[in-house]
């Protein structure tokens, strides 16, 4: 029997203990301390590439060396190479044309678009549109929304999410729980691979699980990505999305509601529906620029199992200055995550790899399941190493406590060997969801409410004390 302990990643600058952990409960002026440093004006919003991320770097490197954190290497500054590409929105079109003729819409508040190529310029030229349904080819769950049709050159028009959401079926999709298949980034991928130019995908709150804002935010404006060999020319050509009020009024054109489209979608005998007189084209002109920029790592050798550690790392960035001049100090993104972050990480004597099962989380006080986390799925992460890691994003309800299991035939070591111990109490993964959390993209809306934000990311931190403390304890018995 092979066994395994939790661990956490991120704890940076809310314990300071130079190399051992000497309290369960943390520091919370000293987390202040750091919140207030890093959300300041001082650093210009942490972005990437620019003056005030590489002063943030130093002051975390800076820290991590006071603290007695170890290197990896000579250095807490692991290189990423980056590349940003912002759409040139005064040169740059979009048309969406109906038997010919233009359709007015408002950017940014009716659609966004974009394309992932790192390139200067992509010209999408005229292009059919199709109704996809939800963009999924799933032969496990006998879901093929791609079944007998060529979408060469077409630009597909799908829903987010996928239909477990809807279905609410535990055995289809795993229900209300977001599965790859619901998620834009497969969507987008899956259009690619079948030859498609263009995607846009129709937004609708609940199953997006936040707002248009959100989709404003996040894909307008300089876009950071790593930078890559091929400058993505694999990626279709355009990647976008549109607001139900504009899918409403495509449907319409075929007497059609979004609700009639969606149960079409969802039903037995749906076929992708060619949405005749719609066509998309447009021209792109990317500025692009390309920097390196570093995560921050930094580790806490075991004291009796010195094969074991602590890495210690964070999300530093956020979203620098705005256009207009405007800083995005970040408090409740990534200065918070900085000062306090935590994942379950499972740990294992040698490298292992997923096999079957699914990691389930459950109601503390009626041990009712209310998750389901594949783990194939992209929620579970180092395969192929000794470290896994588990990232829960289900939408859990504030106030109550949860706990977590995990099956022993979730992973296998080198030889396809089972076994590994998933004999884990209730309490041991357990955690309450305290406090509303603000989206970070969200945070524009409070520009230069810099002591409100840090309010909140207080708050949101005090509150979570107490899963904090029992997972170091956990550790410190394990």
């Amino acid at each position: 029997m092979k066994n395994f302990y939790t661990t956490l990643l991120s704890i940076t600058f809310l314990y300071s203990c130079n190399n051992e952990i000497t309290s369960d409960k943390p520091d919370m002026a000293l987390f202040e301390e750091y919140l207030v440093k890093l959300a300041s004006n001082e650093f210009e919003g942490r972005a990437p590439g620019t003056p005030g991320g590489l002063m943030t770097k130093n002051y975390i490197s800076n820290e991590y060396k006071d603290m007695g954190l170890n290197m990896f290497g000579d250095s807490y500054l692991m290189p990423v190479k980056l590349a940003e590409v912002t759409l040139n929105t005064n040169l740059s079109e979009f048309n969406l044309t109906y038997q010919g003729e233009k359709i007015n819409l408002v950017p940014d508040k009716q659609y966004v678009y974009w394309t992932k190529r790192q390139v200067d310029e992509v010209e999408l030229k005229p292009s059919d549109l199709i109704f996809v349904g939800y963009g999924v080819n799933a032969p496990e769950y006998d879901w093929l929304d791609y079944s007998d049709i060529d979408v060469r050159g077409k630009t597909l028009v799908l829903l987010i999410n996928d239909p477990g959401f809807e279905l609410k079926d535990p055995n289809l999709f795993k229900g209300k729980a977001m599965t790859y298949y619901g998620r834009w980034g497969y969507k987008y991928e899956e259009a690619a691979r079948r030859g498609a130019s263009g995607v846009l995908i129709i937004h609708e709150t609940a199953p997006a699980a936040y707002g248009w804002e959100v989709v404003e935010n996040s894909n307008t404006g300089p876009q950071l990505d790593l930078s890559i060999d091929n400058k993505n020319l694999d990626r279709i050509e355009l990647e976008g999305w549109i607001t139900k009020d504009v899918a409403e009024m495509i449907f319409s054109k075929y007497n059609k509601t979004y609700d009639e489209m969606k149960a079409y979608a969802l039903s037995d005998d749906f076929k992708p529906f060619e949405l005749d007189g719609f066509q998309l084209s447009a021209k792109i002109k990317n500025n692009l620029r390309y920097a390196e920029s570093h995560n921050v790592v930094g580790f806490v050798e075991g004291s009796s199992k010195p094969d074991e550690y602590l890495m210690v790392m964070a999300h530093w960035d956020h979203l620098g200055i705005s256009s207009k001049g405007e800083i995005y100090n970040g408090a409740v993104d990534n200065a918070t995550g900085v000062a306090v972050d935590a994942n379950i990480v499972l740990n294992f004597s040698e490298s292992v790899n997923v096999n079957s099962g699914e990691i389930t989380i459950h109601k503390s006080s009626d041990d009712v399941k209310v998750a389901t986390i594949d783990v194939t799925s992209s929620n579970v992460t180092g395969a192929g190493t000794s470290q896994i890691t588990i990232n829960p994003t289900d939408h859990l309800e504030y106030g109550l406590e949860y706990y977590v299991l995990i099956p022993a035939s979730a992973f296998v070591d080198s030889n396809s060997n089972p076994g590994y111990s998933a004999a884990i109490s209730s309490g041991a993964l357990s955690f309450t969801v305290n406090s509303d959390r603000t989206d970070p993209t969200t945070i524009k809306d409070v520009i230069g409410s810099i002591d409100a934000q840090n309010e909140l990311a207080k708050n949101y931190i005090t509150q979570s004390i107490d899963t904090i403390s029992n997972r170091m304890r956990y550790l410190r018995q394990n």
